[in-house]
C-alpha cells in the first residue's frame, strides 16, 4: 500500500480480514493484540468506532502530524472519518511483550438500543491520540474486566439479546471511560492552572497579528491549533478548569474589545466590526446587542 494512499475500513468483517482475526460477530470485533497481526505501514480511515489499549507495543500511531507510543494502561479512542497513519521499525515484528486489546464495532450494533443516540455524546472519540486516557492501576483493572464481558459476549453466539446485552456493556466501558477522564482533568489541574490567561493570550496574539482580516473572528479550533490539541479537548478541559465553555470566553473577550473600540469617536459602527473580524456589521450588532441588550451605537450614546 503507497504511504500516501488512505486506505478505507468499511466493516467489521474487513478490519478482522486486515487483522487475520475470526469474524464472530458482523457488527464488532473484541480481541487480543498478540492474537492479531500488525497493520502493514500506512494511513488508514474508517467509518467504524474503535477502542484500543496496546501495552509495550513497537507500533507508532500517527494521528495529524503527532506521533503517538503506547504505554500501560493507555487508551485511545477512535471515532468514525479519522484519519491515522501506522508506522514501526522495519524489523519488527510482534514479541509476547506486545500486548493489550481492541474493540472495533459498527454503529449498527447499536440501533434499537439507547446507546444508538449516545454514542455521539462521548466527546473522547474526537480527541487526539496525544490526549489519550491514562488509567491508575484501579481504573484499569475496571476496564479490562468490561472488555472481557465484551468479549466473552461476542464469542458466545448471536441470539435475540445479543444486541442489548453487548451495547448495554459498551456504554459501562465508556461511562467509566468518561469519569476517568474528568479524573485525569482534575489530577492534571496544577498543569491547567493558567488555561484561562494562555487562551487569553492567544487571542490576543490572533488580533495582534491582524489574522482576523483574513481568517475572521477567533474560533475553539483557532486556539485550539495554537494549542496543540483538538477542540473538543480544549472545550472538556476549559470547562472542567474554569467553568466556562471556551465560545462564552471568546465572546467575552470580543464583547471587552467592542466597548473599547467603541470609545473611539473617529470609528463607525462599521469600522469597529471589520476590525474585529465581522463579515458584516449586521452580524457585529446582532452579537453585540444579544451579549450586552443594547446596539453598539446605542452603546455609543451612552458614553456621550
Amino acid at each position: 500500500m503507497d504511504k500516501k494512499d488512505v486506505y478505507r475500513i468499511e466493516s467489521v468483517a474487513q478490519h478482522c480480514k486486515l487483522k487475520g482475526l475470526e469474524m464472530k460477530n458482523p457488527l464488532i470485533s473484541a480481541f487480543r493484540v498478540e492474537e492479531s497481526k500488525i497493520l502493514p505501514r500506512g494511513r488508514y480511515s474508517s467509518r467504524l468506532y474503535s477502542i484500543f489499549n496496546k501495552q509495550s507495543c513497537f507500533a507508532e500511531m500517527i494521528y495529524g502530524r503527532r506521533t503517538y507510543d503506547f504505554s500501560n494502561g493507555t487508551l485511545i479512542y477512535l471515532g468514525p472519518e479519522q484519519i491515522i497513519g501506522v508506522d514501526y521499525p522495519e524489523e519488527a515484528a510482534l514479541t509476547p511483550e506486545s500486548t493489550g486489546w481492541g474493540i472495533v464495532f459498527d454503529k449498527e450494533l447499536l440501533i434499537g438500543t439507547e446507546a444508538y443516540e449516545k454514542i455521539d455524546q462521548y466527546p473522547f472519540f474526537s480527541y487526539q491520540v496525544n490526549e489519550a486516557l491514562h488509567l491508575s492501576k484501579n481504573e484499569k483493572k475496571i476496564i479490562d474486566r468490561l472488555f472481557e464481558q465484551i468479549v466473552f459476549e461476542t464469542e458466545s453466539g448471536i441470539d435475540s439479546h445479543t444486541r442489548k446485552i453487548i451495547s448495554d456493556q459498551l456504554i459501562l466501558l465508556l461511562d467509566y471511560s468518561m469519569r476517568f477522564y474528568q479524573r485525569q482533568f482534575d489530577t492534571r489541574a496544577h498543569e491547567a492552572a493558567g488555561i484561562e490567561m494562555q487562551f487569553k493570550q492567544i487571542l490576543q496574539d490572533y488580533y495582534s497579528d491582524r489574522l482576523q482580516l483574513k481568517r475572521g473572528t477567533p474560533s475553539v479550533s483557532d486556539v485550539a491549533e495554537t494549542m496543540g490539541c483538538s477542540a473538543s479537548y480544549l472545550s472538556d478541559n476549559f470547562k472542567r478548569q474554569t467553568g466556562r465553555t471556551p465560545q462564552e470566553f471568546i465572546a467575552s473577550f470580543l464583547v471587552d474589545k467592542a466597548k473599547s473600540s467603541l470609545h473611539a469617536p473617529t470609528k463607525s459602527v462599521k469600522e469597529v466590526a471589520v476590525d474585529l473580524g465581522f463579515d458584516y456589521p449586521n452580524h457585529f450588532t446582532r452579537f453585540f446587542k444579544e451579549r450586552t441588550g443594547e446596539t453598539p451605537s446605542e452603546f455609543r450614546k451612552q458614553l456621550n
